[in-house]
C-alpha cells in the first residue's frame, strides 16, 4: 500500500507543480523518456521542458484531480483519475481576481509509472478530453 500512496502523491505534485508553475518539480517527477500526450504527443523530458517554458506568462490554471485509482503492482504501475481543469488568462491589473467562469474542461488522465526501488518516474502522461467549455 505504500507504494500506491507514493504514486498518488506523484500525480498530485505534477499538478499542483503544473498550477505553480513550478517546472523543475515537474522535470524531476518525469523518467528522462517520458511520453506526455497534450495537444500533440511530446516525448522526452527535455522536450516537456522546452513545451512548458512556451506555456503563456499570463496563463493562470487549477487542476483538481479526483477519484484517483491505482492498478497494478511490481516496477510498473498506472493512476487513473478524473481531471477538471480551470484555466484564465490574467489581467494587469494587480490584486483582480480573475473570473474564470468554470472548468475549461474535465478530463479522463491517466499517469503510468516505473518503481526501481525508492525511485517512481513518470513514464506516460494522458488527459482523454470528457467535456470542454465553449469559451477559448
Amino acid at each position: 500500500m505504500a507504494k500506491h500512496e507514493a504514486v498518488i502523491d506523484r500525480v498530485i505534485d505534477f499538478w499542483h507543480a503544473l498550477d505553480r508553475r513550478d517546472y523543475d518539480t515537474i522535470l524531476s517527477l518525469v523518467a528522462e523518456d517520458c511520453d506526455w500526450q497534450r495537444e500533440v504527443l511530446i516525448s522526452g523530458r527535455a522536450a516537456i521542458g522546452e513545451a512548458l517554458s512556451q506555456r503563456p506568462s499570463s496563463l493562470m490554471t487549477r487542476h483538481q484531480i479526483t477519484n484517483l485509482r491505482v492498478v497494478g503492482d511490481g516496477d510498473r504501475c498506472l493512476v487513473k483519475f478524473l481531471i477538471t481543469t480551470f484555466g484564465v488568462f490574467q489581467s494587469s491589473e494587480e490584486h483582480s481576481l480573475p473570473d474564470c467562469g468554470g472548468p475549461a474542461l474535465v478530463a479522463d488522465g491517466e499517469m503510468h509509472f516505473s518503481v526501481a526501488g525508492e525511485t517512481i518516474s513518470i513514464t506516460n502522461i494522458v488527459a482523454k478530453i470528457v467535456f470542454q467549455s465553449g469559451r477559448r
